[in-house]
């Protein structure tokens, strides 16, 4: 009973780097499944003949190998896995640049959009704006010239500049 421990396919799952793959998914003939363990080894008893090996593991790209079992050993098989470079099923370069290009446009149409608000919304037409400062300042200089001191500015008070007292407030259609 102990000699048929030795016998079938024992092996080792690692990437191209070296490191182990743990947890990787050994199927044997299509049907027999077995799990790799800590270091990435794994071992099943198989009757002698030639066996078919699938080895799949998250992240890499899926391995197909034949290994002969003979009658008096077990068979050693490597598995070495390289990365799988596909996302959704096409090549990562084509998903970073199509992704890439597609949220360069979403920001350039965000930008246009903006722009084209920004010169519909004429702040002149809401009624409230700010005054043109230069046009104020020559006012008071000309109130300060014609009173002769700041003191009435900086109190506030109000220069009537017309001669007449009484003033039309409001113009009348007939």
């Amino acid at each position: 009973m102990l000699v048929e421990v030795h016998k079938g396919v024992h092996g080792f799952v690692k990437d191209k780097t070296g490191k182990p793959i743990s947890k990787a998914v050994i199927v044997l003939n299509e049907g027999i499944k077995v799990h790799t363990k800590e270091g990435g080894y794994f071992h099943v008893l198989l009757a002698p003949g030639v066996h078919n090996i699938n080895a799949i593991a998250d992240g890499y790209q899926q391995q197909h190998s034949q290994v002969f079992v003979h009658h008096d050993a077990a068979s050693s098989v490597v598995i070495v896995f390289d990365t799988d470079n596909r996302i959704f099923g096409l090549p990562r370069e084509l998903v970073v640049t199509v992704s890439g290009a597609t949220m360069s446009a979403l920001i350039l149409t965000a930008c246009i959009i903006w722009c084209i608000c920004s010169i519909k919304s004429n702040r002149h037409k809401d009624g409230f704006h700010r005054l043109r400062q230069h046009h104020d300042e020559y006012e008071d200089e000309i109130r300060m010239m014609s009173t002769g001191s700041k003191k009435s500015l900086l109190s506030h008070e109000f220069q009537d500049e017309t001669d007449t007292e009484e003033e039309t407030l409001y113009s009348s259609k007939h």
